[in-house]
């Protein structure tokens, strides 16, 4: 494995090779059945280092002219065509086990949080002195979820910092909400 690429950006253990490049993207999108965007690949590569930036656009235009990827210019959606799906099942073996371990746990985190916005509400209300928060838990509508829990919050900064962890995990705040309501705290030692 020769290393034939820009490596800006790119962790100690990342990939330096364009073959082994194509070859990462074709194991990202056959790793989950939800589909992946181009713009989903780049970030998730970038991210985390596996790769340089320039290098993973230039792979991705490879992959789609020689008829390894789909690519969908409606959705941005990037599928995998049996060429693709062939490189993934014979070649991903080639890829480092960090880099084929740390991309499968990206897309799971990222794909749970996309579930996660889905299925929860977050609703903010500017007012008077700060914001007013509602986090839903089980539907965007406060009258319909689980649970919701509302705050005021003294700036637009918190309000950002409340939504990511929030939509990161909004489990964890049910469990504990619940665990102190209740005073039930058995949901506070599952992991």
């Amino acid at each position: 494995m020769d290393n034939d690429t820009l490596t800006v950006g790119v962790s100690p253990d990342g990939i330096k090779n364009r073959t082994d490049i194509r070859i990462l993207i074709c194991y990202m999108l056959d790793q989950f059945e939800e589909p992946l965007t181009k713009s989903d690949i780049i970030e998730l590569i970038f991210t985390h280092r596996f790769a340089n930036y320039i290098e993973t656009l230039s792979a991705i235009e490879h992959l789609i002219d020689n008829d390894h990827l789909m690519y969908n210019t409606a959705t941005d959606a990037l599928l995998l065509a049996p060429l693709g799906k062939r490189v993934s099942e014979d070649l991903s073996s080639r890829l480092p086990n960090t880099i084929r371990r740390k991309s499968r746990a990206a897309i799971e985190k990222m794909l749970q949080r996309r579930r996660n916005e889905r299925e929860n509400g977050f609703i903010c209300r500017s007012c008077g002195g700060g914001f007013n928060v509602t986090m839903v838990i089980g539907s965007k509508d406060p009258e319909k979820g689980l649970m919701s829990v509302s705050l005021l919050l003294p700036t637009e900064a918190r309000v950002n910092e409340a939504r990511e962890r929030f939509y990161n995990d909004p489990e964890s705040l049910y469990r504990l909400v619940y665990a102190q309501v209740t005073g039930d705290d058995s949901l506070l030692r599952r992991n």
